[in-house]
């Protein structure tokens, strides 16, 4: 089958090589050739509208229900079997005339076998794309209906066997270029369920991927690297910033913040967490990393922690990686007012850090919002014996000298350990 070559350097562009400086070019070469009657142009700009799961997010395409149904209702009536099979992967889409197969097709098993034919065919961005849909309908099981296999023969064999089929279409697609298919490819051989998990041939995946731009895997990758190679490392989560993932700019930063993996540097490191704040300005690891960078200070950096709280609250809502620091300035009314429950709270939710351990010694021993309770106190901050913090605190508190109960014997005059 011949594909118009507009249409398949667009493809190339937007999902093989993912070229996101060429994006919009690539999109209007498809308008283009959509506007002359392009039935595959028609379902590949549908892709275009339909949201991040449908096309890199980096291109900053408006996603648009209204349009994607358009675009691929037309690519239906005129006769792409592209657009009959991959309509059905779109969730709320419902074809005007009720079927998904429109002539010059008269059923599914027509539609599946032109597709199986346009993916034998000679390598090109779209027969390449075919085969990542031959994939997705053996992973998603629509091969029963498409093929016209009897679902009562389907048992677990047969899944196995669907399985094996998509794994296979997936690896092609993915040695070919096609990083698309690599999310799919990976779960087979990660989760276990029909086929028998398989780590190194995960991570060959990943490295595959990740070398064919897939931001995802870039970052897994730099991820598995980071205790080896850090500047492997780095160089993934670079490239996934690039492309457009926040969470690249992300992992990057945190290589040059407290305890990373490079010679500390929070210029360079609050550099490169306004890049990943201009993708996703509500990316939660940068809000972390800029809010300890305003806790702790340092490298002609003010200690400001109004701003260290807003960037922690901010954060907060998505994971608890703060939930130490932000206890902290709640227990100490650092940036916020005091609010010992609330401190307490954090603590516990990442009970063995050194702050949220010191923090709920100091709230048991003191009394602070709770009964009193040195014994539980201590117990906390005997978990953080070796530390002059932990020690300091101790000494408010002397037992009997033949055991018994503790009692303190210096009053509390807060403290002010970070």
């Amino acid at each position: 089958m011949q594909f118009d070559e507009r249409v398949v350097n667009a493809v190339e562009t937007l999902w093989i090589t993912q070229k996101k400086e060429e994006a919009n070019e690539a999109r209007e070469q498809l308008k283009e050739a959509a506007r002359e009657g392009n039935a595959e142009a028609n379902y590949f700009l549908a892709r275009c509208y339909a949201g991040p799961s449908f096309v890199n997010k980096a291109y900053g395409f408006d996603a648009d229900d209204k349009m994607a149904y358009q675009y691929l209702e037309k690519s239906m009536e005129l006769g792409s079997p592209l657009g009959m099979m991959g309509a059905r992967w779109f969730s709320d889409f419902r074809p005007y005339k009720g079927s998904y197969v429109y002539p010059p097709y008269n059923s599914d098993r027509e539609i599946w076998d032109a597709i199986i034919d346009i993916g034998n065919e000679q390598i090109n961005s779209v027969t390449i794309f075919c085969k990542y849909m031959i994939g997705n309908a053996y992973y998603y099981g629509d091969v029963v209906e498409l093929s016209e296999f009897p679902a009562e023969q389907v048992e677990e064999e047969t899944v196995k066997a669907f399985m094996l089929e998509a794994a296979n279409y997936y690896e092609d697609c993915l040695r070919a270029g096609g990083g698309f298919a690599a999310g799919n490819l990976i779960n087979i051989f990660e989760n276990g369920n029909y086929i028998p998990k398989d780590p190194a041939r995960v991570m060959k995946y990943k490295e595959m991927a990740a070398d064919l731009n897939v931001g995802k895997y870039m970052i897994d990758v730099g991820d598995a690297y980071l205790e080896t190679d850090v500047d492997k490392a780095e160089g993934y989560y670079t490239k996934a910033g690039e492309l457009g993932y926040a969470l690249g700019f992300s992992k990057k930063m945190k290589l040059y913040t407290f305890g990373g993996k490079r010679e500390t540097d929070i210029k360079k490191a609050m550099e490169i967490g306004e890049k990943g704040l201009e993708i996703d300005p509500e990316q939660p690891g940068i809000h972390n990393y800029l809010g300890e960078i305003y806790f702790r200070g340092g490298e002609g950096v003010e200690v400001d922690y109004y701003k260290a709280v807003d960037y922690f609250e901010r954060a907060y809502t998505r994971n608890n990686w703060c939930a130490d620091l932000l206890g902290t300035c709640n227990l100490r009314g650092w940036g916020t007012e005091v609010n010992y429950e609330r401190a307490r709270s954090l603590f516990l939710e990442k009970p063995s850090a050194k702050l949220s351990l010191l923090g709920l010694g100091e709230i048991y021993c003191f009394g602070l919002g709770v009964n009193q309770d040195i014994a539980k106190g201590m117990e906390y901050l005997d978990k953080k014996s070796a530390d002059m913090e932990a020690e300091e605190m101790k000494s408010y508190f002397k037992k009997g000298l033949f055991g018994g109960k503790w009692k303190q014997i210096k009053d509390y005059k807060g403290f002010n350990y970070k």
